[in-house]
């Protein structure tokens, strides 16, 4: 859903209905994986939902599990309360079930408040200090958001009842606002974990290849990564626009996009808007559920659809779902491809003059952070490692990259594969 602590909310939004319970055969939590400094987590998609536009984490909070989203683009943890109003359709906890329940023995901070805009928009609620484990890590006090009232769809109908945010200090409201540190820099001056990075790998929906599950590494790299196939590049900071010099920082995990190819035509990019050097930045989001870039760029990608395409300028491209289609974006000098199945969105497809037009898992993006906003659909294509290098968070970071997909026999499964990724 989300990225974003400040000003970013550029979401499909979507429907369904309610509950957040762990589903069977998830990890809740890896309580007991831990003196090795390494957390893990399953990443599931959430039960409610007939497509992967969301992932979810369970994380412990002072012993109560919570399925989380789990969110590179936003710096902070917080939970939707049982204060929040579930009967109230303008409030983002509608029919929500599994929040957490505030007792008596937790430690909320008087005076002290929580609020950010992510996602759908503002979130509201109480400051706590709260003992939270993440698959086998764990920290005592950890300064996490207690929601009472939120905006509209802001956990989806119940796909999550909060969001566990990955981004860096900069873009903490927690930081901004209190002046206590966000969930990854805890973990790091905790020394409760090995090394000051997670990895990250994601399942696809409607795919018979693809694990059921993925996995959230803490402290480490997966076990399913190979070591020697990581290409690392480096994270690039941008214009911090909460004061008023703009100072450059790190504030996303936002890395260098060499470069866009479309069914093997290279599209001609523009620089990038937010730094003097000219690159076009892109931010990685496993908060965001599509592939966001600036509008001349998406406008030359729609053109190198092949067959019967329909785009409305700026917000959509449809396409005739039986065609794969191939994107491939450079990162750190080496190209990798997102599979045809990752630009269907499922369940948002219909019939246009008797062909079946689908939903691409594009769109454009005008604002901060990055030129493009690359989401769960690249996600899914390529294993990812967020490495802050240096124990004390302030070595130049950097991000790695496995690609997983053989774009040759990604194009020719795809016709025997597509309907069922559609549902």
């Amino acid at each position: 859903m989300a990225i974003y602590t400040i000003a970013l909310a550029a979401l499909v939004s979507q429907w369904l209905l309610c509950t957040s319970a762990a589903p069977a055969g998830s990890t809740e939590s890896n309580d007991d994986a831990t003196d090795s400094g390494v957390g893990i987590l399953d990443i599931f998609i959430p039960p409610v939902r007939s497509d992967d536009l969301y992932y979810n984490v369970n994380v412990t909070v002072n012993s109560q599990v919570i399925p989380v989203l789990l969110d590179t683009g936003s710096g902070d943890l917080f939970v939707a309360s049982d204060e929040c109003p579930t009967n109230d359709p303008a409030d983002g906890c509608y029919q929500l079930q599994g929040a957490y329940e505030i007792k008596p023995s937790d430690n909320i901070i008087p005076n002290e408040t929580f609020f950010t805009i992510v996602g759908e928009g503002a979130v509201y609620g109480n400051q706590s200090l709260a003992s939270v484990n993440l698959g086998g890590v764990s920290i005592p006090d950890l300064a996490t958001g207690l929601v009472y009232s939120s905006a509209a769809k802001e956990f989806q109908n119940g796909s999550f009842a909060g969001i566990l945010g990955l981004n860096m200090a900069s873009v903490s409201r927690q930081v901004y606002f209190n002046g206590r540190d966000p969930p990854f820099d805890a973990l790091a001056k905790s020394s409760s974990i090995a090394q000051p990075k997670f990895s990250v790998t994601l399942p696809r929906m409607g795919d018979p290849e693809s694990p059921k599950v993925g996995r959230l590494t803490i402290g480490g790299i997966g076990t399913e990564l190979a070591e020697d196939d990581i290409k690392y590049g480096p994270v690039f900071a941008t214009p911090n626009y909460n004061y008023e010099d703009f100072p450059l920082q790190f504030q996303g995990w936002t890395i260098h996009l060499e470069g866009i190819r479309m069914n093997g035509k290279e599209v001609q990019m523009n620089n990038g808007s937010l730094i003097p050097t000219g690159e076009y930045l892109s931010m990685l989001d496993t908060g965001g559920s599509s592939m966001y870039f600036r509008p001349p760029e998406l406008d030359q990608i729609a053109s190198l659809f092949n067959g019967p395409t329909i785009y409305q300028q700026g917000h959509a491209i449809y396409f005739d779902c039986s065609i794969p289609q191939l994107l491939e974006l450079k990162y750190f000098g080496q190209w990798y491809p997102v599979d045809p199945l990752d630009l269907l969105i499922p369940k948002d497809h219909g019939n246009s003059n008797g062909t079946e037009l689908c939903h691409a898992a594009l769109g454009s993006w005008t604002r901060t952070f990055g030129d493009s906003i690359i989401g769960v659909p690249f996600l899914r294509s390529a294993q990812s490692v967020f490495d802050y290098v240096t124990s004390d968070l302030k070595s130049q970071p950097r991000v790695g990259l496995v690609g997983t997909v053989d774009a040759e026999a990604a194009m020719k499964r795809y016709p025997d594969i597509y309907q069922d990724r559609i549902l």
